[in-house]
């Protein structure tokens, strides 16, 4: 059997996953947390395959999480599983060592063979809102301009979008106010704004909040 440990800040979600993987002969849910500390916690204790991991962790980093999981348990697999658009947000997790990007929006069967497609093929998985699943999406070609950024650049711009201010980023990533502002000022150039408020607008467009 395949355990999976379930990462979402949210207790409905994990009821949701469990929901979609009850009636699957491969997969289990042998684990649940809701922060990036509990869960590192259960992995040092039980042998997870997958873990299915939310993108809203309560001020803690996704990237760090995943950078974290890498460098101690290379062999797990983790699927990102969100509401947010992938076209914005799946290339710099992608990129940063998810193996997966799904929507919530998808049913229970494609759920399901998108996850035994991902630990099976190892091939990195997304899938459209229109529920198709692509064998593999191209890194190497951002979609949009929110696709050049990086994983830490994604981390910066949600921050700044959610209305935090320097030294808050500062603190919440662990970095210096300097390296923050320098990233503020890449993700400007990037993205082809002025300024906080055209940021704001183009984040919007994009259904980015």
């Amino acid at each position: 059997m395949i355990n999976i440990l379930t990462l979402d800040s949210h207790p409905v979600i994990h009821l949701g996953i469990q929901s979609f993987i009850k009636d699957s002969p491969k997969f289990q849910v042998s684990g649940q947390a809701t922060s990036a500390k509990e869960a590192l916690k259960l992995l040092s204790k039980t042998a997870f395959d997958i873990i299915i991991l939310g993108l809203e962790l309560n001020q803690e980093s996704p990237v760090n999480f995943i950078t974290e999981v890498h460098e101690k348990y290379s062999h797990i697999q983790i699927i990102m599983f969100s509401e947010y658009s992938e076209n914005i947000y799946a290339p710099s997790l992608l990129k940063a060592g998810a193996m997966g990007y799904l929507s919530k929006k998808i049913d229970q069967k494609t759920f399901i063979s998108a996850v035994e497609k991902i630990y099976e093929t190892k091939l990195r998985v997304t899938s459209a809102f229109s529920n198709h699943i692509n064998a593999s999406i191209d890194l190497r070609r951002p979609r949009t301009n929110f696709g050049k950024l990086s994983p830490r650049e994604m981390e910066v711009l949600k921050l700044l979008i959610e209305g935090h201010k320097n030294i808050s980023i500062a603190a919440n990533l662990k970095l210096s106010t300097k390296t923050i502002n320098t990233y503020k000022m890449r993700l400007y150039k990037k993205l082809q704004v002025a300024n906080a408020a055209e940021l704001y607008v183009q984040a919007k467009q994009l259904s980015l909040i």
